[in-house]
This record gives C-alpha cells, sequence and structure tokens, in this order.
C-alpha cells in the first residue's frame, strides 16, 4: 500500500508495453549515451534510430549489430538479421526496394533450413545510405545460394559464391557473403567460421592459412602479415571468422579481415573481460598496433544486460531481456597493410 492513497486502495502497478520500436530506441539511447555516439559511431545514434523503423517486421527483435572504428574517424554501420519471418512480411523502405519476392522466397527457405539466416547493413553516417547491403548466412546449405540471389536479380553473385566455396572446400569453406544489389562493379564479400580445429591447424602449420590464400587466389600478402594471424590464433578465446572480396571477374581483392569473437554476454563479465580478461588481452594487442586508441575503455562501458516485467502485443504480463555488448573485434589488412579495428557491438531484446 502506498502513503497518501485512502486507507482500503491498492497502487495501482502500470507495466511498460514496449514495441520492437520502443526497445531498439531504448538500446540506442543507452549506447549512445556518456559521449559514446559521439566518440564510437560519430553522432549517427540517431539516424541509425530512424532508419530501423521500417526494418521492423512482426513482433520479433531482429539480431542487430552497430559497427563502429577503434581508431581514426568514428562511424556507424548497422546491421539487422532476420531469423524467422511473418508470412507475407516485407521491408517497406526505399534502401530496400526490389526485395520484396527475397523475402516470400526466405520464408519459404527457413522452414527447410532453420539455421540460416539474411538481414541487410546500412550506412548511417550519410544523409542518404543508398541502398542497404544484403547478407546471407546459408551455411552448409548452398543450395539456397543461387535462388536467393536470383530473388533480387543478382544471379553473378551466387556464381561467384559458389565458384569460391568450391575451390574453399577442402581448406576453410565459407558459411556467408554480403552484396550490394545493383553495383555490377562491387564486389562480394565472402566470409567463414573457423573453429578451434582450423585456429590450431593456423598455429600449428603456416601452410594451413598458405594454401587457403593460394586456393582462392588471395596474393595482398607477406610474412608479417601471417605472423600476426598466428599469433592471434594463439590470443583468442573463442571461435573467428575470416573475410576477404572477391570481384566479378573472379579475383581476390586486397582486404582480408578476421574478426574475433568475445563469448562474454553478462554486462558484469564484459566489463571483467575488457579490465584483465581474453577482452583485455586482445584490446592491449590492438593497441600496441597502433589500430585502437582510448575509445576502447567506452566499449566495456556500453555493455549492458537488464530485465523487467512488461506487457506483450496481447496484453499479458510476460518478462522482457535487453543487451548490449561487444561481441566481434575486428582486425583487417588492405595490401598487407594494417587498418584501424573495428567492434561489433550485439544488440537484442526479447521474452524471457
Amino acid at each position: 500500500m502506498s502513503e497518501g492513497l485512502p486507507e482500503g486502495t491498492k497502487e495501482k502497478i502500470v507495466l511498460p508495453t514496449l514495441s520492437v520500436e520502443d526497445a531498439f530506441d531504448m538500446l540506442c539511447i543507452r549506447a549512445g549515451e556518456g559521449g559514446r555516439d559521439e566518440k564510437l559511431f560519430g553522432g549517427c545514434i540517431p539516424r541509425a534510430r530512424q532508419l530501423f523503423r521500417p526494418f521492423v517486421i512482426g513482433n520479433r527483435f531482429p539480431t542487430v549489430f552497430l559497427e563502429c572504428p577503434l581508431a581514426g574517424v568514428p562511424f556507424l554501420d548497422m546491421t539487422v538479421l532476420y531469423g524467422r519471418l511473418p508470412e507475407g512480411c516485407v521491408v517497406k523502405s526505399k534502401y530496400a526496394e526490389g526485395c520484396d519476392e527475397l523475402f516470400r522466397l526466405y520464408g519459404r527457405m527457413k522452414q527447410d533450413h532453420p539455421d540460416i539466416c539474411f538481414g541487410f547493413e546500412l550506412d548511417t553516417s550519410k544523409e542518404e545510405p543508398g541502398t542497404a547491403a544484403v547478407h546471407l548466412e546459408p551455411r552448409d546449405h548452398i543450395e539456397v545460394v543461387e535462388p536467393f540471389c536470383e530473388a533480387i536479380g543478382e544471379a553473378r553473385y551466387a556464381k561467384l559464391y559458389l565458384q569460391t566455396a568450391a575451390k574453399l572446400a577442402d581448406t576453410m569453406p565459407p558459411s556467408f557473403f554480403g552484396m550490394f544489389k545493383g553495383r555490377s562493379d562491387a564486389p562480394l564479400r565472402v566470409c567463414g567460421y573457423l573453429g578451434r580445429e582450423e585456429m590450431d591447424g593456423i598455429i600449428n602449420d603456416r601452410d594451413f592459412l598458405l594454401n587457403f590464400f593460394k586456393a582462392v587466389g588471395f596474393t595482398a600478402y607477406d610474412d608479417a602479415m601471417v605472423d600476426e594471424i598466428v599469433k592471434l590464433m594463439q590470443i583468442v578465446p573463442c571461435e573467428t571468422d575470416y573475410q576477404f572480396d572477391i570481384y566479378p571477374d573472379g579475383k581476390a581483392g586486397e582486404v582480408f579481415s578476421i574478426d574475433l569473437r568475445l563469448n562474454e554476454q553478462a554486462a558484469a563479465s564484459v566489463r571483467k573481460s575488457f579490465e584483465s580478461g581474453d577482452a583485455a588481452k586482445i584490446m592491449s594487442h590492438f593497441s600496441k598496433l597502433g589500430i585502437a586508441d582510448d575509445r576502447i575503455s567506452m566499449l566495456s562501458e556500453m555493455a549492458t544486460s537488464l530485465a523487467f516485467p512488461s506487457i506483450d502485443e496481447n496484453g499479458e504480463i510476460t518478462g522482457r531481456a535487453m543487451v548490449i555488448y561487444p561481441m566481434w573485434l575486428k582486425i583487417r589488412w588492405k595490401g598487407a597493410h594494417l587498418q584501424n579495428a573495428k567492434c561489433y557491438s550485439l544488440l537484442n531484446s526479447g521474452r524471457i
């Protein structure tokens, strides 16, 4: 009973009703507070909130990553990835034009292959981001690649990916890719996961990595870059992924990247990891390489994990969890020269 209310009167507890858009706004405000929007994301958080709204489909929160550099000019690239989708849904945004058939196709594919996912990437640093990049993670289901690309009129990308996957089948096969719809000169970003077995293979035998480069025709490396990759495999706590570009003529580009995954998800464990754990080791290494600066500390400060009661779309009382945590730290080379490091922070929310 609350003070000030008449005797016998019970205080009415009002629980929040949160839409997906509301949850995203709350997460973005939290991610950008304390000066982080300006220093980490270049002041792009408000535009990210605006751009996100048309990409909301149904009542399920998509997986969202906010990408920012750890040195140099700050910016924000936002990736939105979908799991299961309501039947008949589409994204009504000019940045995803021409993808209606893709949504219908993906809905059918997801039923047969529950471990695939797809989504979009937007450059929020621009007033007009342009057509969003399209991502697909087919994993081992390469049969979905061709119809997926054909659904947006980009069959050529399917051919590039399948050719590359065939070249890498005996080394470290890819699992996902990204493409720019309607840009005939843009490369295909090809990516694959590395488990402990592949990482140990790189550590124990440099030829394991060199044979991978040779298979795909990647030549933009030197001994120092190979040594650095071996060292990273020794300090990274769990899985990694690799990324490189394949141009329309089938040749590999000069950019190669490795994403190092952080396992911690609770805010307290994230902060501990950045203070004295695996994240601290990686970030210290990045600092010595000159590819990350003092904004490192802001990553752990941004980490958030909380739960609270709320009302769902049916008016039922439920619990909701909200999380922000740095999930992937990226190191990349261009022409064998190190570039500024990046971080991909996960934003997610859902019922519990």
